[in-house]
């Protein structure tokens, strides 16, 4: 996302149809690494490359899971937005990534609420 703060990496969202979905999973689990398989869904799954710093997130198209593209969006007309992940993101750096995707989870959680107001 323009303007967001990186660690260097590569995110890719593949957006396919319910029936795309499970031959897409099976495919790329024999390409990349399963990626928090806690976090999978009907409409999610995640996979990564950590020699490529590489990460693809796969989402229905339409599910609640699907919403990448509309958070880029978000981002794009709301510089606010930005500078605030940007702050979340630095007052993390170096400490436990597990804290770190905890705060995560809950600003994107009030992001999406209030874009829904």
């Amino acid at each position: 996302m323009p303007g967001t703060l990186s660690k260097g990496d590569l995110d890719i969202n593949v957006r396919v149809t319910s029936e795309q979905f499970p031959v897409l999973i099976e495919k790329l689990k024999t390409i990349y690494e399963v990626n928090q398989p806690e976090n999978w869904t009907n409409g999610f799954a995640s996979f990564k490359n950590d020699f490529r710093e590489l990460g693809v997130q796969v989402t229905v198209i339409g599910t609640l899971d699907d919403c990448f593209v509309a958070q880029r969006n978000y981002f794009l007309n709301h510089p606010e937005a930005v500078t605030e992940y940007n702050e979340l993101k630095r007052k993390f750096e170096g400490k436990k990534m597990n804290d770190y995707q905890k705060e995560k989870a809950k600003f994107f959680e009030a992001l999406e609420t209030s874009r829904l107001a």
